[in-house]
């Protein structure tokens, strides 16, 4: 175990570095004032204990640099360092009459990336996170991939022209806008680096606000920063947004005070997708021009600022960065190149840099698939780096596909928006092998690390919603550890907490019922993730409009945009319950989004008609409307216009062929073309669908590749016998699931086997209880083997009296499927 010696003046000891000290004795090894003998604190005794320590952390304020024995420590702490026999060192400011530019501090201290924390939570976390690297050094090229920079040059130049424009004053707010992996964070930080603001050695301060969240996340996400020793933060959901902007605007006169920036990654909650900053933000940034002309915020955006609604704001500058140019792409790729001492033939270069699409990200992928695979494999396969994002995914996913622990730490980690190491330790406990995945992780680009000093990870954003998508299956000691970590958690609670660990723990609080949605402790994005959760993986539908209506009690005090979200998911709650108050709620959405929910109540109410027509006016106004374009293609799959479905199907595939629920629809729309010839030439598409569902290792795509297999031995290579197989073993592996046994009767009505037919239909009702999602097919089953024993007038009965509510058009369609003995087409689309 790391040793870790605590650095600190006798006179912050009782209301600081003691408290640190405490925490970190319950998992490290820790050097102290405890640690010496009575009386007998000594240079031989400094020395004797810096001889065996890992770490040095100094705790730097007035009183310790201005105490003997503290520079004592620092001295012989430097000599042991620049012998390599000290791993690390770590100086720490917490005092607030102490800066980064304080001349009592020697030179080479202020390499370090020195800032001030005042809260004792956030030191602790971050000398966690230094122990843990002695024992995980990150690969020592990471640091040299992520300096190089090149290009941008017609950018940089504007933005240094409004940096020197004294006549508008420096903005405080600096905005960087663009597709996400373009480069906006790298482009801000160079700039800043170029005018002098900051040396390389500074790191900003980094946290991530998603659409989902307001400005009660940005006071809590600042707050950890550690920045400021206390604010109240209780209540925030019952507290009008005036006062939540003066809590946030005093934050920030602490993070100026000190000299510090923030760096924002931006995905929905500062900038909304008109291109206008939220209201709250927007006084924020009013508040803090009157108070300063400092550079305080640097914001990474999706979404563009309309510069006209903000031309006459001097505290604000934004630009837009593109793709870099061609030009730019082939620098960069040689820079990488000779970061790996790789030479290439003028000819490979020219290749793979032609295939470049702007993204600095891809240029350092394309150089990673060159030091794997080697120049001739790759020139082989060169569709890995033009599909990039995807390849990204299924390099890692293919990389641990066989092993359970690193899928069940990825899909158990995928559930949160970030996680600090201390939980991970609590979760993960002393499993040695699950602390080097999560090495590898970060390694690989899997885990990205925020925080001041990198104390806290997420996973990757491509993967984490592949992950989350699939719903890979959660090991069982990880939903044990979290379940018992809540527990203790809400047991001992303390105001002086860790973020990540707050948020998650009141968030499975209330899944699991241990709190109530109108603790103090929660905010509105708490609430809203927990109805996403329980509306996606639980299905609990019930609770989704109860924990909906309970935030809208708090209406007036909650930012508008936040407040869309839980009308959203309090619309789709109430359409999939078939509650017409679903209609009430819709319409206080503007198109499309008012058509889409329409929409999406009518096709639950199973009014397809009315579904139809409102999913069209939802795409006439917004075409690229994907949601809508999904539903669309589900509501013509059930009423088996397998033509007009597609097109759709095919689009939806296309822009994402890692999405299981595309893939399924899009091959299930092949397969239904009744043209044989037809069928053969799309035999590579439905083999490559095939493979991708196989590849998965989520029980969902486990069931649709079985369907999609046994289908494609049924309609490809027309061996009816080897498809009843391959169902048959899905209803082994998969007892309890309904869609194998529908694809049984599907394959079985196809080929006239009536006793097969009737087998398939037991074993379904033997199954499903009562659902009315499952009325109309096995209405259909019903149906079918009624006209194949001779009684057609029972079989139209049971059509015309069970799908009565399908548009006529449909239901003709139907009955003559029903004729040709192909009706229950449905059986094996998307639900």
């Amino acid at each position: 175990m790391p040793t870790c010696f605590l650095s600190h003046s006798s006179k912050d000891k009782a209301h600081f570095v003691s408290l640190v000290s405490d925490r970190l004795k319950s998992h490290f090894h820790v050097v102290d004032e405890k640690s010496f003998e009575e009386g007998e604190k000594s240079i031989d005794e400094i020395i004797k204990n810096l001889d065996r320590t890992d770490i040095f952390v100094l705790f730097i304020s007035n009183d310790s640099l201005e105490s003997t024995w503290v520079l004592t420590e620092i001295t012989e702490a430097k000599d042991r360092l620049d012998k390599h026999e000290l791993k690390k060192f770590y100086p720490i400011i917490i005092d607030t009459n102490v800066t980064y530019y304080d001349k009592r501090l020697p030179d080479w201290l202020r390499e370090y990336n020195l800032k001030p924390v005042l809260k004792v939570a956030a030191v602790v976390r971050r000398i966690e996170k230094k122990i843990r690297e002695v024992s995980w050094e990150q690969h020592p090229q990471l640091k040299a991939r992520k300096k190089i920079f090149i290009g941008r040059n017609e950018h940089i130049q504007k933005f240094e022209e409004r940096y020197a424009d004294y006549d508008q004053g420096t903005p405080i707010c600096f905005i960087a806008s663009g597709i996400k992996k373009i480069g906006r964070k790298s482009f801000l930080t160079h700039c800043f680096e170029k005018v002098s603001f900051f040396d390389e050695s500074y790191k900003p301060a980094l946290i991530e606000l998603q659409q989902d969240e307001s400005i009660e996340d940005f006071i809590l996400k600042i707050y950890d920063l550690g920045f400021t020793e206390h604010i109240e933060t209780r209540n925030l959901m019952k507290t009008p947004i005036e006062k939540k902007v003066n809590i946030a605007f005093s934050l920030m006169k602490d993070v100026q005070r000190i000299k510090e920036v923030v760096m924002i990654n931006d995905n929905g909650c500062l900038v909304t997708r008109e291109g206008r900053f939220t209201d709250w933000f927007d006084s924020l940034l009013t508040k803090l021009s009157q108070h300063t002309d400092r550079a305080t915020f640097i914001i990474a955006s999706r979404t563009t600022v309309k510069n006209f609604f903000y031309r006459t704001r001097g505290e604000i500058f934004s630009i837009f960065i593109p793709e870099l140019e061609q030009k730019e792409r082939a620098g960069l790729f040689r820079r990488y190149l000779d970061l790996y001492n790789l030479e290439l033939t003028r000819e490979d270069f020219n290749l793979f840099s032609s295939l470049q699409k702007g993204y600095p990200d891809q240029v350092a992928f394309t150089v990673d698939l060159i030091r794997e695979l080697g120049v001739p494999n790759l020139k082989r396969d060169t569709k890995k780096i033009v599909d990039y994002n995807s390849e990204l995914v299924n390099i890692t996913i293919q990389e641990y596909n066989e092993n359970k622990k690193a899928i069940g730490l990825l899909a158990f980690f995928s559930k949160f928006d970030f996680v600090s190491y201390k939980l991970a330790d609590d979760i993960i406990g002393k499993d040695e092998e699950s602390y080097l995945l999560l090495n590898e992780f970060t390694n690989t680009g899997a885990c990205v690390q925020m925080g001041v000093n990198g104390e806290f990870f997420r996973i990757n954003d491509m993967l984490r919603d592949y992950v989350q998508r699939t719903r890979y299956e959660i090991p069982s000691q990880f939903e044990k550890a979290m379940k018992q970590h809540v527990e203790n958690s809400l047991a001992n609670y303390e105001d002086d907490f860790d973020l990540s660990d707050h948020l998650s723990t009141i968030k499975e609080g209330l899944i699991q019922k241990k709190i109530a949605p109108s603790d103090s402790r929660i905010i509105p994005s708490i609430l809203i993730k927990t109805m996403r959760d329980l509306y996606h993986h639980s299905k609990a539908y019930g609770d989704v409009i109860s924990f909906a209506n309970k935030f809208l009690e708090n209406e007036q005090y909650l930012d508008r945009n936040i407040v869309y979200e839980a009308k959203f998911f309090l619309c789709l709650s109430y359409s999939r319950t078939r509650n017409d108050k679903a209609l009430k709620i819709a319409h206080q959405f503007p198109a499309p989004e008012l058509n889409f929910l329409k929409g999406f109540y009518y096709r639950n109410a199973e009014r397809y008609a009315d579904a139809l027509e409102q999913y069209k006016k939802a795409l006439a106004i917004t075409p690229s409307f994907s949601r809508a374009q999904r539903e669309l293609v589900n509501v013509y799959i059930k009423l088996e216009d397998y033509d007009l479905a597609l097109n759709l199907a095919k689009q939806g595939y296309n822009n994402n062929k890692k999405n299981i629920y595309l893939a399924q629809a899009y091959f299930n729309c092949l397969v239904r073309n009744l043209n044989p010839t037809h069928l053969a030439n799309k035999k590579e598409i439905l083999l490559e669908i095939i493979s991708s569902l196989e590849s998965n290792v989520s029980e969902k795509a486990k069931e649709m590749s079985y369907s999609a297999r046994a289908l494609y031995s049924f309609y490809i290579e027309q061996d009816y016998t080897r498809a009843l197989n391959t169902v048959a073993e899905a209803m082994i592996l998969l007892p309890h699931n309904i869609y194998p046994i529908m694809t049984k009767f599907d394959l079985a009505e196809k080929s006239s086997d009536l006793s097969t037919m009737e087998k398939a239909l037991k074993e379904l009702q033997s199954i499903i209880t009562s659902s009315s999602r499952f009325v109309a097919p096995i209405a259909k089953m019903e149906a079918s083997i009624a006209y194949k024993k001779g009684d057609s007038e029972l079989a139209l009965h049971i059509l015309s009296k069970k799908l009565g509510n399908y548009p006529a058009d449909s239901l003709e369609r139907i009955k003559r499927r029903l004729m040709n003995g192909t009706l229950s087409g449905d059986n094996v689309g998307p639900k």
